[in-house]
């Protein structure tokens, strides 16, 4: 996964160049004036409108408001996409029954907190559900790869809405086990 460290110097880059542009718009604009629009000459008394003396600064400051609106509204829609992304959820099956053990668990994984359960279902053999949540134990569930490494584990990554169906009891998976399978 990135750090995003790779367009750092790009994304300064930029702001550096629209700081620039705005610092020095006063100046380019008097230039302009001088020397384009009204040059110097012995007619000439200086009279005239500085023309670009104020709207090239007007200008560069309306497109740095319009760039930042821009970025903001950017950054904000993707934190709004990224929302609800650092969870997790993976659904492992034990392969063998053991009695005490459940044969099925669905995770709750908080990514953002070194893979943290936050709740947890259990499905014994015997058809009970047992749902845990959290509640100062932060112990990092492995990863579906991890469980998957062991002998008698098989896991995969489910969504939050097949979670959610299982914790409020809306999943054919948890009628098959209140029924004896």
């Amino acid at each position: 996964m990135s750090d995003g460290r790779k367009n750092r110097g790009k994304k300064s880059a930029k702001w550096i160049l629209l700081a620039v542009c705005a610092a020095l718009s006063p100046v380019i604009g008097i230039l302009l004036d001088v020397f384009v629009l009204f040059p110097p000459d012995a007619d000439a008394h200086g009279h005239g409108l500085p023309v670009f003396s104020i709207l090239l600064p007007l200008f560069v400051g309306f497109t740095t408001v319009i760039v930042l609106l821009i970025t903001a509204v950017s950054a904000v829609w993707k934190a709004a996409l990224a929302r609800g992304k650092h969870y997790e959820y993976i659904k492992s099956f034990w392969k063998y029954n053991h009695f005490p053990n459940p044969v099925m668990t669905f995770h709750e994984i908080d990514l953002d907190a070194g893979r943290c359960g936050i709740r947890c279902i259990e499905i014994y053999g015997d058809g009970h559900v047992e749902c845990l949540v959290n509640k100062g134990v932060y112990a990092p569930v492995p990863t579906a790869d991890a469980i998957n490494a062991m002998p008698d584990y098989t896991a995969y990554i489910i969504t939050g809405q097949e979670f959610e169906d299982m914790w409020n009891g809306r999943s054919d998976v948890r009628e098959q086990f209140y029924h004896g399978r």
